[in-house]
């Protein structure tokens, strides 16, 4: 019930734009709303693979009794760089009795401080998993900003439509009212003549079943009126974000697009650089990319090595360690089997830019077409309204003058409301090819 009171009490005061439709959308249209949820998941995710190189403090502490009574704390800052290489510093302190087999646990009263590098030398160093996780998450953010823009694209496009058709709707609605009017304004003056002896009978029945007839026809135009508002309401919301449904009084004034100057080359060429479906792929690929070169990586044998420093407290002494760790799997099929998987993956990913890129170049060449071809109809539908209505006045000038009979002047009328409907629908299909030019080129935002 709320829905159709919405229709009927929120009017606004001037005609309903397109521009306004859309504005709408971009407030208020749910899809786009879910669209920018996902760029704000990824957005956090992105900021969440970052979590892995923020700096820790860590601290240890463990107390023994009993034969070697000790004490042993340790105290750290670890900071993880995305390229490979860690640092490490923090102060340590043993106290007590010590066995032979802790005995480096031990330090002088004050403790010492401590210092430690680690860094991948082969497999690891430049591209991490930490490194590649942080590039892909920030591609992944790209790709829904790109998959978002899409959606506002065709939700405009659609948008665009359905403001369209109704708009047609409404204008067909007007001339069937118009059409009924003029019928039941002669049969008025039809039945006066008729009780005159002017005309026969005929006349006036004849004229009451154009009536009846054309009563229908705006019955049948109401109906579609509505359910064109209705369709129009998914794009047209009010401030709490409802479905609105326009009333008759909001139609606006018919008017064709603009013509496009741009030459069909022009328009691939822009189409293909702004396109968010291609722009959502290119994202894809140079996250494949990623995984490659972190699966490419993993087939050089992994190297590590450290460097470690300490310094008593209260004496400048310093202790130097320095080591090196190396492991490599024979068969190395992990490794060999995340790069043949992103290697394929880039392959799958060119095969999907080229048929996409392909596919925008044919929806561009078509809608060019469409828009050219019914740019043609509906300047020759205006021509003929033109001339239907220049028949017509011609028409009700020799009616006047007894020189024609009911039925001429009817079908004279007939005549131009088929010509004009056919205007409207040459108007519909010129909107609706320009609008989808605009989807095509993406050209909307």
């Amino acid at each position: 019930m709320t829905f159709w009171v919405l229709g009927l009490t929120s009017a606004l005061a001037g005609p309903l734009t397109v521009k306004e439709v859309q504005e709408s959308v971009r407030a208020h249209a749910p899809k786009l709303a879910a669209a920018e949820a996902k760029v704000e998941a990824a957005r956090a995710k992105a900021m969440g693979s970052r979590g892995a190189l923020d700096p820790v403090v860590s601290s240890k502490s463990k107390r023994a009794t009993g034969a070697y009574d000790r004490l042993v704390t340790d105290q750290q800052l670890t900071v993880t760089t995305p390229w490979g290489p860690s640092f490490s510093a923090g102060h340590r302190l043993g106290l007590g009795d010590f066995p032979t087999y802790d005995g480096g646990a031990e330090t002088d009263p004050a403790g010492e401080w401590h210092a430690t590098v680690r860094s991948p030398l082969m497999a690891g160093l430049g591209m991490t998993d930490h490194r590649a996780g942080m590039l892909v998450a920030d591609r992944k953010v790209v790709e829904q900003t790109a998959r978002r823009d899409h959606t506002l694209q065709q939700l405009l496009g659609r948008s665009a439509l359905a403001h369209a058709k109704w708009v047609a709707a409404g204008r067909k609605l007007a001339l069937s009212n118009d059409l009924l009017r003029l019928a039941e304004q002669r049969q008025a003056a039809i039945d006066r003549r008729v009780a005159e002896g002017a005309v026969p009978p005929m006349d006036a029945l004849d004229n009451h079943r154009a009536v009846l007839s054309r009563s229908a026809a705006r019955a049948a135009a109401e109906q579609v009126f509505v359910e064109a508002g209705v369709a129009l309401s998914l794009y047209l919301r009010d401030d709490q974000g409802l479905p609105r449904v326009p009333g008759l009084e909001e139609l606006p004034t018919a008017r064709a697009p603009a013509v496009h100057d741009l030459a069909e080359n022009s328009l691939v060429e822009h189409a293909l650089g702004n396109r968010p479906e291609l722009q959502a792929l290119a994202a894809s690929r140079e996250a494949a990319e990623v995984d490659l070169r972190l699966a490419r990586a993993t087939l050089r044998p992994k190297v590590d090595g450290s460097l470690s420093v300490s310094q008593t407290v209260l004496s400048p002494q310093n202790a130097w360690t320095a080591g090196v760790e190396a492991s490599l799997p024979l068969a190395m099929r992990k490794a060999r089997g995340s790069v043949g998987a992103a290697r394929a993956r880039l392959l799958e990913l060119d095969a999907a830019v080229q048929w996409q890129s392909d596919q925008v170049s044919a929806e561009v060449a078509q809608a060019v077409r469409a828009r050219d071809a019914a740019e043609t109809w509906w300047r020759l539908s205006r021509q003929a309204v033109d001339q239907a209505e220049a028949v017509l006045e011609l028409e009700q000038r020799a009616y006047e003058l007894g020189a024609s009979d009911l039925f001429q002047l009817t079908q004279r009328e007939v005549t131009l409301a088929r010509e004009r409907s056919g205007e409207i629908t040459a108007w519909l299909a010129l909107v609706a090819a320009d609008a989808r030019l605009r989807t095509a080129t993406a050209t909307w935002m």
